[in-house]
């Protein structure tokens, strides 16, 4: 059994957990130090995240109006699963803005892991999947993403 192999795996999985912790400490004090209101679009996504929130503390697995009124909440062009991934964190961190944008760390953890397995794959070099993905925390657009509560 090659354990070399296994200590480097673990190591860059500890360098990537390292750079999701970074990222989640500069959105956190972020959303601390903003506290301006929230404009349209991201009030109209928590507006939508909360009607999600709320039908999921009712929730009947087996019941056709439950199922009935989850498929009406769903807008004409987005689909309900974005916002659905919304109401655990709803329910574990309380009902705002700041913590609805909580999923968008989900969602950042598997571009972590998905970017730098995609780049393992393709180059076979460790160090650039982990560059990848450093790079993909420093584009401007995907900051404003990770700020922005946008499930678009």
């Amino acid at each position: 059994m090659n354990y070399s192999h296994y200590s480097k795996s673990k190591k860059d999985y500890l360098i990537l957990l390292v750079v999701w912790l970074m990222a989640l400490f500069i959105d956190r004090t972020w959303f601390l130090l903003d506290n301006s209101i929230p404009r349209h679009d991201q009030s109209e996504h928590l507006k939508r995240a909360l009607s999600h929130y709320r039908i999921f503390e009712d929730f009947n697995l087996f019941s056709g109006e439950w199922w009935l009124y989850l498929w009406q909440l769903a807008p004409s062009y987005r689909a309900y699963f974005v916002y659905s991934n919304a109401a655990p964190f709803l329910f574990l961190f309380a009902q705002g803005y700041d913590q609805a944008s909580l999923v968008n760390l989900l969602y950042s953890a598997i571009i972590i892991l998905s970017v730098y397995n995609l780049g393992k794959y393709l180059f076979g070099n460790l160090k650039t999947a982990i560059t990848a993905r450093i790079f993909c925390l420093l584009f401007p657009i995907l900051v404003i993403f990770t700020i922005d509560y946008l499930l678009d």
